[in-house]
């Protein structure tokens, strides 16, 4: 018996999506494919296939619990509700969006989001989040779901470091270093308050990619744009880092580790979570600046080195890291996060996809065999 699920992603544009989606789908491929034909669904578009005919859909990754109902689980919430409304729904990896909120129990807005969340629990009962903070908002409203950390963290079903990080006698030599830049969006129905921040934003990015450079005149400098550069903003950023010496990498449209060489980048300090979430999976050092409830969610969970993305945090982490190789003290800050992700998290994803398994076994003996394919729509 072969049982067809639906897998639906959010890889749009941004590099860090798909390498939740590239490295999401490569678990669920190694631990399920004997016994599932794979729907492949762009969540982001409404897809109204009354010929779907799936068995169960998974929603792969990314921050989709957002306060009001998030436009790509509306997506998933009408086609169930228009095709297929006893649909068993399993969340792989999700975690909350960046928006603020004052408590736990103040985190949803409207019914809808809620309610959209109680009908995927109770339908399977396995929802899996990246973060404590997620978990904890679920538990709030009385959802209990798995902790397993992000599926970008592992690149197959060996679940280890693919590189462990060891400490040396001589220093950390980090010839070549990343930086990331947040994303920044000119357009949104509060137009004026985003412009401003953007704005903000844009300066606080030309501080630290002079920074950057001054405090490094001697190393190889690599700005990512996981958007790719999109806007005046980027352009213009992209533009002075160039001027500098930067090499600029467009990462629109593929995987962070498709378009970058992680293994001739010796480290990374930025603000874009998924590169950091990378590097740490290969056991290299990450300065992530906390800019927004996804990256503190994230840290709150592994304590890696950050401060806020201000004028002092820019000035203080990049202080920190020529501190740290000047010291050689990078392994002391990063070894109890690798120790937690190879000790603690691989066990929470193993058990989550074991769990996975048995329940879409339970679910095949009123399932016809069919051909074990990977589809697209």
């Amino acid at each position: 018996m072969v049982i067809r699920v639906g897998v639906a992603h959010g890889a749009i544009k941004n590099a860090g999506d798909y390498l939740i989606y590239k490295r999401g789908f490569n678990l669920l491929k190694e631990s399920l494919g004997d016994i599932v034909e794979f729907v492949e669904i762009k969540r982001w578009i409404p897809f109204d296939d009354k010929n779907l005919h799936l068995d169960a859909l998974i929603i792969l990754g990314g921050p989709i619990v957002s306060r009001k109902l998030h436009p790509q689980a509306k997506n998933i919430y009408n086609y169930i509700n228009t095709h297929q409304p006893n649909l068993p729904i399993i969340a792989f990896g999700i975690g909350i969006s960046g928006e603020k909120f004052k408590s736990l129990k103040e985190y949803f807005l409207d019914n809808s989001s809620l309610e959209f969340w109680k009908k995927v629990y109770q339908s399977s009962k396995l929802i899996s989040v990246r973060d404590k903070i997620t978990q904890e908002i679920f538990e709030a409203y009385g959802i209990t779901p798995y902790l397993t950390g992000c599926p970008a963290l592992y690149s197959n079903l060996s679940l280890k470091l693919e590189h462990e990080f060891k400490q040396n006698s001589n220093k950390y030599c980090a010839n070549n270093i990343l930086i990331t830049l947040p994303n920044i969006s000119f357009f949104s129905i509060t137009f004026p308050y985003i412009s401003l921040y953007s704005l903000y934003l844009t300066l606080l990015s030309f501080i630290f990619i002079l920074f950057s450079r001054f405090l490094f005149p001697d190393k190889k400098l690599h700005l990512l744009l996981q958007h790719g550069a999109y806007n005046f903003s980027h352009k213009l950023l992209s533009l002075m880092a160039k001027i500098l010496g930067f090499k600029i990498i467009n990462g629109a449209y593929k995987s962070i580790d498709e378009v970058l060489d992680v293994e001739k980048i010796d480290l990374h300090i930025g603000c874009r979570l998924h590169t950091h979430i990378l590097f740490l999976s290969e056991g290299k050092p990450s300065y992530l600046f906390n800019l927004d409830n996804r990256t503190n969610a994230f840290l709150t969970m592994f304590n890696t080195p950050s401060q806020n993305f201000s004028i002092n945090g820019i000035i203080n982490l990049i202080y920190q890291v020529k501190i740290d190789l000047e010291n050689n003290t990078i392994y002391e800050k990063f070894k109890p996060c690798y120790t937690l992700i190879k000790n603690e998290y691989t066990q929470k994803m193993r058990l989550f996809l074991h769990k996975l398994r048995k329940y879409l076994i339970s679910l095949s003996s009123n399932n016809p065999s069919r051909k074990n394919s990977t589809k697209y729509i």
